[in-house]
């Protein structure tokens, strides 16, 4: 999600130099639209791949060394092992297409277990392995949105405005729909939406470049 950061790094440069009066107040950003968010493709080709190295592995000349070819025959079926993991990539595809507060919604909701054939037991433990926690990346474009409605709404105000302004002014717009924006020290002192997840690149935030002394929070939630 490398794009995400980028262009997360860009709004923070523009809140900036606003913030700092050197350009004039930016165009409002809309907000990342269901296609814009979609992993639908991303899905496809990831399950493309996966399948394609667990049918190659019976062709890895070290794996029959280490395990046997018999063994291999038996023990392993790949096509049995992709079609395990087809629900795990359909369910991240479909959550791709959710708001922010529905997919903090889904999160509380434990994902149902993975199916297990007792005919594939080397199968079973690569399924295991194989696929990464995805709901992080989908996490990320969230925040994004989070960023950008702070964004949006610290821009209505002019330049050099103060911390209780900019508190005022995010007291509402959190895609999560987790509660107002909150103060949280610095340096600098940041504006930060609550969201779902730990925020640990701060994508959910926005610097405040403003002096005065406010009430801060000793930290965000997750």
């Amino acid at each position: 999600m490398a794009i995400v950061r980028l262009f997360a790094s860009d709004v923070g440069v523009l809140a900036a130099l606003y913030q700092q009066g050197l350009i004039e107040r930016p165009a409002a950003l809309p907000p990342l639209t269901a296609a814009e968010r979609s992993l639908q493709s991303a899905m496809q080709s990831e399950f493309a791949m996966l399948a394609k190295g667990f049918a190659s592995m019976r062709e890895d000349p070290h794996f029959p060394q280490e395990h046997g070819r018999l063994a291999l025959q038996l023990l392993f079926k790949p096509n049995m092992s992709s079609n395990a993991t087809l629900p795990d990539y359909q369910r991240i595809a479909r959550a791709s297409q959710l708001t922010a507060s529905e997919f903090a919604d889904g999160l509380r909701q434990s994902p149902p277990p993975r199916r297990q054939d007792w005919r594939n037991p080397i199968g079973n433990i690569l399924v295991a392995v194989a696929i990464p926690d995805m709901s992080q990346y989908l996490a990320q474009l969230h925040d994004l949105d989070a960023r950008i409605q702070l964004y949006n709404r610290l821009n209505t105000l002019a330049p050099g405005f103060s911390s209780a302004q900019a508190l005022a002014q995010a007291a509402e717009g959190n895609p999560y729909g987790l509660g107002p924006a909150r103060l949280v020290e610095g340096p600098p002192q940041r504006l930060c939406y609550d969201g779902p997840r730990e925020d640990a690149k701060q994508l959910r935030c926005l610097a405040l470049l403003s002096q005065d002394p406010a009430p801060v929070a000793s930290h965000i939630r997750p």
